[in-house]
């Protein structure tokens, strides 16, 4: 979403004023999608674990304004993340009950996110770490033609993820997936995400092989040797690039950053440790970290339990537990459904990035599809289930067939 709307915020001041359009655009459809499915087949509807958790989570979230130590800024994050909160936690996870949700919604991403690559690589103007604007527009108090980056970065990432994990076999095809993954890397390169862009390269190195029955330690040794490879191409083409004045490749703008975000969670969980036993269960209340740390702590669980306390910390972590249980799951039964074996990957894929990117930047009212993602994961564990018992019922009715057979024969005989 973010994607789209910032590429059309640079070819027309229409899409600044009103930058909600194509937000609001994408979860209409996403609703009549989930009001289509549930209309007929309402009697499959079901709350899985994580999104019940998930849900408790948020729950938590919107009550602890009653205690939290900012309440401008709840206000003010909550009243924005609303209708995320919403469509990640409450509309798309209907969609994801359909059997062909997650690949079809793997391929409506890439339909939209390719071509939005491209656009951003040869058509938009670059200026430092950013793209330009099609006019000025404030950012945190001050006026600036640049859109914010990161959001661009996380485009890029999860379509490069994306194109790499499910790269088609057809040559042609094939070299336009390389292409994009290529083209997404220098995008979060030029952004300047340094989280980003590691965090792309240690999910596909994982998920690739996974994904394309390259498990083996023959097929292990060529994909390292190729993403290495890559890699190395890569940084010799990306850093004789022109980056701005600011560069935050720099050895002593990393330790800087590193430094200063965990001041402010230390000083955060200082807040939360000091407190009373309310405080220690349900934290300092969401966006408190803002009255003690002067902003977000751009690391999630450190947020979540400075924020809402050993509770909201125990929710988190189940969520966490369960995903990874049911990630392994799904991983064990790949081969029972081989036509969706690399989308179902992706989606595991999607969720170790955002856990990645969760450590460095952002805070829980910016992250509703990372728990999105958990979901998927079960839906799409409870799908695998199914599969396979399809598979074992086929086998079973195979055998019985062929022993009629047999038997037939031996009676002829």
């Amino acid at each position: 979403m973010f994607g789209l709307e910032q590429f059309l915020q640079t070819r027309d001041a229409f899409f600044l004023q009103r930058g909600q359009i194509v937000n609001y655009g994408i979860g209409f459809v996403v609703l009549t999608a989930a009001v289509v499915w549930l209309l007929k087949y309402y009697h499959k509807f079901y709350l899985a674990r994580v999104h019940v958790a998930a849900l408790l989570l948020a729950g938590l979230s919107f009550t602890s304004q009653l205690w939290t130590l900012a309440p401008k800024s709840f206000d003010m994050y909550y009243s924005s993340a609303r209708p995320y909160f919403i469509l990640f936690l409450l509309v798309a996870p209907i969609v994801t009950l359909d059997k062909r949700s997650i690949k079809d919604g793997i391929r409506t991403a890439l339909l939209i996110g390719i071509p939005l690559v491209y656009l951003f690589v040869f058509v938009v103007d670059w200026e430092g770490r950013g793209i330009r604007l099609a006019a000025p527009t404030f950012d945190n108090g001050r006026l600036t033609w640049i859109a914010p980056p990161l959001a661009l970065s996380s485009m890029a990432a999860y379509i490069g993820i994306i194109s790499i994990i499910i790269t088609p076999k057809q040559l042609l095809f094939k070299l336009i997936f390389i292409f994009t993954a290529v083209l997404a890397f220098y995008v979060t390169f030029r952004t300047q995400s340094r989280g980003q862009l590691l965090a792309m390269g240690i999910v596909t190195l994982f998920c690739y092989p996974l994904a394309n029955r390259a498990t083996r330690l023959k097929g292990l040794f060529i994909t390292t040797a190729g993403f290495s490879v890559l890699a190395l191409g890569l940084y010799l083409v990306f850093t004789n690039l022109e980056l701005g004045t600011i560069n935050r490749w720099s050895e002593n703008k990393v330790q800087g950053d590193l430094e200063g975000r965990f001041a402010m969670l230390q000083t955060l969980l200082q807040k939360w440790s000091s407190g009373g036993p309310f405080t220690l269960l349900f934290g300092i209340g969401s966006a408190g970290a803002f009255s003690v740390s002067g902003f977000y702590v751009h690391n999630l669980p450190g947020e979540i339990l400075g924020e809402l306390g050993l509770i909201g910390m125990g929710i988190f972590t189940y969520i966490y537990i369960e995903t990874i249980i049911n990630s392994m799951k799904i991983i064990k039964k790949l081969d029972y459904y081989p036509e969706t074996r690399r989308e179902s990957i992706a989606i595991i894929a999607l969720f170790i990035f955002g856990t990645i990117i969760s450590l460095k930047q952002g805070s829980f009212f910016s992250w509703p599809e990372l728990f999105f993602f958990a979901i998927a994961i079960a839906h799409l564990e409870k799908h695998s289930r199914s599969l396979v018992a399809q598979d074992w019922e086929w086998r079973r009715l195979f055998l019985i067939n062929a022993s009629k057979q047999n038997q037939r024969f031996g009676i002829a005989r």
